[in-house]
Formats: C-alpha cells, structure tokens, sequence
C-alpha cells in the first residue's frame, strides 16, 4: 500500500532496476524513503495497492538462443528466488522465451519441471495456524474510528501464518 500521491509511475520506473543482473539490484537502506512504511501512510485516507513483482528469466536474456541452452537456470536457482520473492510478498515474473518454432527448449522444460517439484514439496511442507494478528489492544466500537473506516470482520483481520 502506498499513499495514492506517491504513486508515480515515471518515478518508479526511474528507481526499479532496469537489467537482469543481480549485482545491480539496489540495496535497500533504513534512511532511504520507503513508499510503504508506517510513516508513510499515517494519516493518509486514500491509499492504492502497489504490487511488487520479480522479473527475470531463465535464460541469459529474455530470447531463446540455442547458444545458451547450457545457460539455463537451475532449478535449485530458481526455487530460491521464488521463496525470496514470495517470502518478500513479491509475484515471480519468469521469462520463458520459446524457440523459433515456438516450442519451449528441452533443457527450460526440464528445468520448469524440477521447479515445479520444488514447489509442491514446499507447499506440502507448510505449517498453517490460525492467528489474530494485532497492531495493539483493541479499540472501542467502529463509529470512533475515523470517518469513512469501518472495523473489518473478525475473519478478515486473521490469516493463516505459514513456515517451512
């Protein structure tokens, strides 16, 4: 979430990174102005969702070469990227570029395949617990909350908490 102010999307394109190389990403500093913090969004009524995405591919570069067959992502690679983007409440964005023909390459397949398994056993693993999670105690009743905010239902203050 974001105030709908900072939503800009010049500017955000300006900031995200713009290659497929992990020694460019931006490291992310405690005095760097966050779009989403707490402090950011005190006393702002009209707030956007702003998802965040992982884009990258499996390959060298975003089209098939036969050149690079040997160069496609590990499974193992892209399974620790997936939880990273996802434990960061991110959507992995995977380039997979078909050959001239169309059809995806023998070796994405089989790398997709061992991603695929990763992630079945990751999801089989997970721990779920029903939790009310909570910013403090609790209020009184809605009508003192600010105009135009009602207190959600029970039910959808809650999810599960998930852990592997």
């Amino acid at each position: 979430m974001v105030p709908r102010a900072l939503q800009d999307a010049e500017r955000t394109a300006g900031r995200s990174q713009h290659t497929d190389d992990p020694g460019s990403a931006r490291l992310v500093r405690s005095d760097d102005d966050e779009l989403g913090s707490r402090a950011a969004l005190a006393g702002e009524d009209d707030l956007v969702w702003y998802p965040a995405e992982v884009n990258t591919s499996i390959r060298p570069g975003w089209f098939h070469h036969p050149a690079e067959d040997g160069e496609v992502r590990s499974a193992d690679e892209l399974s620790a990227l997936y939880r990273s983007a996802v434990g960061g409440d991110a959507t992995l964005l995977l380039n997979v570029p078909p050959d001239r023909q169309g059809r995806i390459g023998a070796p994405d397949r089989e790398t997709l395949a061992g991603l695929g398994r990763r992630v079945a056993a990751l999801r089989a693993s997970v721990l779920d617990a029903a939790v009310e999670v909570s910013s403090g105690p609790r209020r009184g009743p809605a009508d003192r909350l600010p105009a135009g905010r009602r207190r959600r239902p029970a039910a959808a203050r809650t999810r599960p908490l998930s852990g592997s």
